[in-house]
Parts: structure tokens; sequence; C-alpha cells
């Protein structure tokens, strides 16, 4: 089931029967402050492991004429593919080393509209050969970097929501758009649906239809979670619990077991193989990345590395 920050806090606090949010040694973090950090740190680490469709966004920008390096999103792990828009088609282009980049610039091109290979640096990318016209359509396909979850839950008043209507009206709230994104659920419905819009303090709507039954007055919560599937979420205070007792309680017998269950869904099970896990985030890590780039089972587990390196360039266009 899904998890919102507040609720993974509370289950971690649980684990290490600490519920302070105050240190009691000078120079150490509070035990919640502690905790909110290694859940952030865990969630990232099964984002960073799961480079498919999951963790996929597309962005855009246009190409300006004899300009050929562009911005990265500010939030890009790894590219998967890019494409240019020419004569109402996407022409997808092709990553290349450094060395491929470097020897093909020396060549004395004509600028074109039709790109051939691209260079993945630091902050940008280069398109070769350099675009000869504006506003063509340059498509980004990448995995994205997540931001850390910093909210706890928003509970105050009550709602009313309509069967198959997305707006959801609020009595007593004080929303705010700072909630786009986050998780809305009826406390006595259990599903879950994502905030797309806060006209508001008062309104907000869904990215889908309420499927539940229509209600007034009703207890709900808004809260952020984590960008990975719900399975995953009930193993995540395990291994919060996990690092809370091999590094602050300097307990690695019970740190062990923690991370047993976190990993493996299995107290006993210590196998370091990915591979052999039955539950716990190696499985479904395992599962999800087993789907590829889409859900369709097909996999391709080529993984292409761009060259980074350091330039100087006047004109550099961002998405």
């Amino acid at each position: 089931m899904r998890e919102t920050f507040s609720s993974l806090i509370q289950q971690s606090q649980d684990l290490i029967s600490d519920p302070s949010t105050t240190s009691t040694q000078s120079g150490l973090s509070g035990s919640e402050t502690y905790i909110k950090k290694q859940i952030n740190q865990i969630v990232r680490d099964c984002q960073a492991r799961m480079g498919n469709f999951l963790t996929q966004k597309i962005a855009t920008a246009t190409t300006v004429a004899n300009q050929q390096f562009y911005y990265l999103p500010s939030d890009i792990h790894t590219i998967d593919a890019v494409t240019v828009s020419v004569a109402g088609r996407n022409w997808p282009i092709q990553p290349v080393e450094l060395d491929r980049w470097l020897q093909a610039n020396r060549t004395v091109f004509a600028s074109t509209q039709f790109p051939t290979y691209y260079l993945r640096r630091e902050k940008d990318f280069g398109i070769w050969p350099t675009p000869g016209s504006s506003g063509n359509t340059i498509t980004l396909y990448y995995n994205r970097i997540f931001k850390d979850m910093t909210s706890t839950d928003y509970t105050t008043g009550t709602v009313t929501v309509t069967a198959s209507s997305a707006t959801v009206t609020g009595t007593g709230t004080t929303w705010t758009v700072s909630m786009i994104g986050r998780y809305f659920q009826v406390t006595t419905d259990g599903a879950w649906y994502r905030v797309l819009t806060v006209p508001s303090t008062t309104s907000l709507t869904l990215e889908t239809v309420y499927a539940g039954t229509t209600g007034t007055g009703l207890a709900y919560t808004i809260g952020e979670s984590p960008e990975i599937p719900e399975q995953m979420h009930q193993y995540i205070p395990y291994c919060v619990a996990g690092n809370y007792y091999g590094g602050v309680r300097r307990d690695s017998v019970q740190a062990q077991k923690m991370f047993n269950y976190g990993y493996r869904g299995n107290y006993e099970d210590n196998n370091t193989n990915p591979q052999t896990a039955v539950s716990g985030l190696s499985y479904w890590i395992n599962y999800y990345n087993g789907m590829g780039r889409d859900v369709t089972g097909l996999v391709d587990h080529g993984v292409l590395l761009g060259s980074i390196f350091n330039d100087s360039f006047t004109t550099v266009t961002g998405f």
C-alpha cells in the first residue's frame, strides 16, 4: 500500500522504539531528523537502481539556428533518447563518445536541419551537425532525480468529494500550490490520487476522477509519498532501522536483521544475491527493471554513458 512521508517516519520510529525529536548528546541530530534523511536516501537509492519507465520523464526545447549546445533539465539523471522534429517527423539521434564527437566537429559540414549525434556533458548536451534553423522541437527522454520529501501530512478541515469528479472542495482548509504533485486520500476510502492543481485554499483538482462514493464532511490526508512502486514502501522503514541500529546503536546483529527484512523480506535471509530475492526491495527492483523502458516486458539492458567535459560557450538554451 502507498505510504506517506509521515507514515514512514512513524513506522521507522516504531521499529527503533525511539519517538524522540531532539538529541540527548551534543553534536548529534535528533532521531526524527536522522530518520527523515535516511528515508530520502533509501528512496533515492531505489530510484537510482530503477532506470526504467517508472522514473522516465519527457522534456522539450526548440532549436536555435547555428547553436549546438542546450542545457539539460535540472532533475536529469540519465538520458534514454533524444529526437529532433524536422519536416513533421521525429528524428532519433545517437549518443557518441568524446573522440567521435571531436572528429565529427572537425569535418567541414554545412549547417543542416537533420541531426545525427548528440554528446552528453555535465550540464548540457550538443547536437551534430549544428541545427541550421530555429523552431524545431528537441525531445529529451530521460530518467529523473526526484526531490526529497520534506513535508508532513496535511489533514486540517474536511472535504466534499463527488463520484466521477476530479474536483475536491475543502471546509476549514488552507491548501497551497505547494501541494501539487502530492497524494490525496479520503480516510474512509483508502484509494490515493495525485493532486493536479490547487485553484484556491478550499479547492483542488485530482489527476483522475474520484472513484469512491460521494460524501461531505469527510476526513482526509494530503501527503508526500515516495515516487517508487507502492509494493516497496513497506520495506523502507526496515532499512531506516537497519542504518539506525548499525550506526547510532552500534548493534550490528539487530541492524543485519532489519536489513534482511528490508531488502529480502525475511529477517533471517542475509543472502546478498539480488537475483534470489523473493520479497523486499531487492525483489521489486529486479521485478520492475525486468520491464525495461515500458511495461511490455521487452528489455534492453544496454547502457550508453555519455562523455562529460568542461568548455565554454557563449549561448546555451535550456529546457
